[in-house]
């Protein structure tokens, strides 16, 4: 691996979202008010705690069902497509939200169902985890853990998934790993998973990535490589865009959207700074305080000696991510 870092800047205006359904600065505050002054696994408890008020949708295509909500979440306004993160298989949207089912798109739960039993519970029809899929994609990634894939089995087109096998503390299991521009908005999405859904019990296979309790509930290795991929694929814009589209219809807000460097006053080089909703740099509609990040040219894993919290350096820009994903 080369020693050597490159700077990443963010490119396009966060503090300018078009989003209808856009959140301010000091909204935001007042809704994360309860995190102040706290670390670690009390932030994390809080968290839960505001996380997990929320009113999920039906499953499904029924009225108001969660391919109803896609319209909302998941929809390319010029075009009516559907957006797929899993692979490069296109397919779209009707001329109206009738909630019918797209031919060949799945609704996949990215953080498996069958970790918690598959039982039909607000985690099962919760819009964060909730994504559109191909069906090949879908079947192939199955139940298995995210992370770094070392031996690929199957790739879903260039830029998106891959499923094979890959090391999870140590051990060589069957894993699947996102396309680079998507990296971070699932570890994102994982990270809300398995706070705002820390009182679940999980199984064996969701064992490999998770650990049952309130803190930390995801594995030292699994919150480390999501750290990684959330500081090198930033929030862009329709990331923002589909987290203020589910909080009008569920409720609740993805924080480790709101706030980027979240994640750090939980499980990394921040535990023991007491987080601040009021100060610290936001994805709101208002706040163009958004920052980039040096990371390392080459792919960096969690095993890596050389990396460390303290030296992934921090820069402010003005400016964030627009990236097209699709």
């Amino acid at each position: 691996m080369k020693s050597y870092f490159k700077m990443i800047f963010a490119v396009a205006l966060i503090g300018f979202s078009t989003s209808a359904n856009a959140i301010d600065r000091h909204s935001l505050a007042q809704y994360a008010a309860s995190l102040k002054g706290l670390k670690k696994e009390q932030l994390k408890a809080a968290l839960y705690d505001i996380m997990k008020q929320k009113t999920v949708l039906v499953y499904g295509g029924k009225p108001k069902g969660t391919r109803y909500g896609f319209w909302y979440s998941d929809r390319d306004t010029a075009t009516n497509e559907c957006y797929n993160r899993y692979s490069d298989k296109k397919f779209y949207f009707g001329n109206k939200n009738d909630g019918k089912a797209i031919a060949g798109m799945n609704i996949e739960h990215s953080f498996p169902k069958s970790w918690w039993g598959s039982v039909e519970n607000d985690a099962w029809r919760d819009l964060y985890n909730l994504y559109p899929s191909d069906s090949k994609a879908n079947s192939e990634k199955s139940n298995y853990v995210m992370g770094v894939v070392v031996n690929a089995k199957s790739q879903s087109g260039a830029g998106y998934d891959k499923v094979g096998t890959g090391y999870a503390d140590g051990q060589l299991v069957k894993m699947w790993e996102p396309g680079d521009r998507f990296k971070g908005e699932f570890s994102r999405s994982y990270m809300y998973m398995a706070t705002t859904y820390q009182d679940l019990s999980f199984g064996s296979e969701g064992a490999k990535q998770l650990q049952t309790g309130a803190y930390p509930t995801l594995k030292k290795w699994a919150s480390d490589l999501f750290r990684q991929w959330s500081k090198r694929d930033r929030v862009d814009n329709q990331e923002i865009n589909r987290n203020n589209a589910i909080a009008k219809l569920q409720h609740n807000r993805n924080l480790f959207i709101d706030y980027p460097n979240l994640a750090e006053y939980v499980w990394g080089d921040s535990m023991d700074v007491a987080f601040d909703p009021d100060m610290s740099i936001t994805t709101a509609s208002d706040d163009s305080r958004y920052i980039g990040v040096i990371v390392p040219e080459d792919p960096i894993t969690p095993e890596d000696p050389k990396v460390t919290p303290q030296n992934v350096t921090f820069v402010k820009t003005t400016t964030a991510p627009v990236t097209d994903k699709r």
